[in-house]
């Protein structure tokens, strides 16, 4: 992965490859299952534009934890750009 794109490759048999820009991240996870805890893998799962994913099965939980650091930083943050919360309810 670069600045730019998410370079996913995927398959035994039959080898998929599939560059995600990273502007069109809209947000990931990481799952781990128990048999993945113990072997100390997990899947990072990126959701795009349009209810598309892709996953990226076994990877390492340290590469997993870095690459989600990674899309921390490039994910825009929409915080900023949302006005406050009003109570519901008024004391």
């Amino acid at each position: 992965m670069d600045s730019q794109y998410l370079s996913i490759v995927d398959g035994a048999l039959r080898r998929r490859w599939t560059l995600v820009p990273t502007e069109h991240v809209q947000s990931f996870e990481i799952r781990r299952t128990l048999l993945d805890r113990l072997n100390g893998v997990s899947q990072l799962v990126v959701y795009v534009g349009g209810g598309a994913s892709f996953s990226v099965p076994d990877l390492a939980t340290e590469d997993a934890l870095r690459l989600e650091a990674l899309f921390s930083k490039t994910l825009p943050s929409w915080s900023d750009e949302l006005p406050p919360l009003r109570p519901l309810l008024s004391p």
